[in-house]
């Protein structure tokens, strides 16, 4: 029997989250964005994290089993105290990997021991060269992003700022996400520094982004930080953590809108003249603006005034949806899957930073369940109103499953062949981690007016 919708929304308390993922997921992931790190899970036997598991299908370019080691606690060292494995296995693995970085992460349980483990962390740095980061990781508290926050802030805390003079004009940028060695991060990582350096700016090391630990100390040479929305969970700490100005920009430089607005907001806190964006903006627009009229003229005929809905943390769904706009196709659905940075209030303000105005029938929905994703969207499908969906894997698998609750598994069939509306497969675009059918060989970026034109052409090879 169908449930009514008092029932759902009290189920929906329960229900499995889009983005299941929390700190524990952030922290093994900034720890692969640095090639030369190692991460210590302080954790027992048959308790390890599945966090690095995601990237045997997420990232091709760099295997993900090589970064982690557990202190596989058993029984009798959580009765007697398992504090003084953390040392232990610190020196072991860096004698094996010789390391330029290590962390400790704990799972709940043990944290819950009351033990110190921070002390040991600091004791094992004292027998390793390299710096031994303690990063708590309660399993109840904090998303992927605070995860990730974290241990960004533990490299931050280690790069020698009051050592090193800054350069005039070098600037740094703190708060990129990370999440594989393929080349739409390359992309994205060039669209930046062809940004930076187009203000007349040298743009210096990205915190994080796939480089080794000694190149991100770099930093401290920085005249200025630009910190990205993703460092949003400890933009307040930047400050005292850097000693030099930060700002921190309210957009990613996703969609034609949001790389202009992003430039401006970049030049104003790098004191660079109005005049040197409006060249800029003015050259970018006459390159790219013939080619996305040759979009729209293609799209539009096959979209037939359909929905696209999209899916992703919140100041990427800001930049997708701006975006959306630009190419006409009409956003209809947003699923924020974050927990820390902003939700609905900051989407809403970076989109109206952007100066584009979504529909006003746009539906948000934040942490969106499984169901939800799957319910909205297939929604939207049975009215014929929907045309092309943008997510990460999480939702694609949710939308293709085409159940509901209250359905039996096999009510409906497991293909692609369940998303199909109007007679065709629905057009999808997978972008955001996890991501395991989309893999990346040539640098295809999403970030800049060139990821505009390379997401542009993703969504023309996906229409029908």
């Amino acid at each position: 029997m169908p449930l009514s919708a008092e029932e759902k929304a009290e189920l929906e308390r329960f229900a499995l989250s889009t983005h299941p993922f929390g700190r524990m997921t952030g922290v093994s992931m900034a720890i692969h964005a640095i090639p030369d790190a190692f991460l210590i899970l302080h954790t027992g036997v048959g308790c390890k994290y599945k966090g690095a598991g995601q990237y045997c299908l997420h990232d091709l370019g760099r295997p993900s089993h090589h970064r982690e080691g557990y202190t596989e606690v058993t029984d009798m060292a959580l009765i007697k105290g398992s504090v003084e494995r953390i040392g232990i296995y610190v020196r072991n693995w860096h004698k094996k990997r010789k390391s330029a970085f290590m962390a400790v992460a704990s799972s709940t349980f043990l944290q819950m021991t009351g033990e110190d483990f921070a002390a040991a962390a600091a004791a094992a740095e004292s027998t390793v060269p390299c710096p031994v980061a303690c990063i708590p990781t309660p399993g109840f508290d904090g998303d992927l992003y605070d995860g990730y926050g974290d241990l960004s802030k533990a490299v931050l805390r280690r790069v020698p700022f009051k050592k090193t003079p800054p350069k005039p004009g070098r600037v740094g940028l703190v708060g990129y996400v990370f999440d594989r060695y393929e080349m739409d991060h390359a992309g994205n990582l060039q669209q930046l520094k062809f940004l930076l350096e187009s203000l007349g700016l040298e743009c210096g090391p990205t915190l994080l982004s796939g480089r080794p630990y000694a190149e991100l100390m770099g930093l401290a040479s920085c005249e200025r930080l630009l910190a990205l929305p993703y460092a949003r969970p400890y933009a307040g700490e930047l400050p005292k953590l850097c000693g030099r100005p930060v700002t921190a920009l309210e957009l990613l430089p996703v969609g034609m809108a949001g790389t202009f607005r992003w430039l401006a907001d970049a030049a104003e806190a790098c004191g660079v003249a109005k005049s040197v964006v409006e060249a800029c903006v003015r050259k970018q627009r006459d390159y790219a603006g013939p080619q996305l009229d040759t979009f729209r003229s293609y799209a539009g005929p096959r979209l037939e005034a359909r929905r696209t809905a999209i899916f992703a943390e919140t100041p990427l769904a800001a930049g997708l949806t701006s975006a959306a706009v630009e190419l006409g196709l009409n956003p209809g659905l947003v699923g924020l899957r974050d927990r820390s940075l902003g939700g609905k209030k900051a989407f809403l303000a970076a989109l109206a930073r952007t100066g584009v105005r979504a529909p006003e029938d746009l539906e948000i929905l934040e942490c969106p369940s499984l169901d939800q994703v799957r319910t909205r969207a297939l929604g939207l499908r049975d009215r014929g109103a929907l045309g092309l969906v943008l997510g990460s894997q999480m939702e694609l698998s949710a939308i293709r499953s085409g159940r509901a609750y209250g359905e039996h598994p096999l009510a409906r069939s497991l293909t692609v062949d369940s998303v199909r509306g109007r007679g065709d497969a629905l057009p999808t675009v997978e972008i955001g981690f996890p991501s395991y059918d989309y893999h990346v060989l040539f640098p295809t970026p999403y970030y800049g007016v060139a990821g505009t034109l390379a997401l542009a052409q993703r969504i023309m090879n996906v229409l029908h």
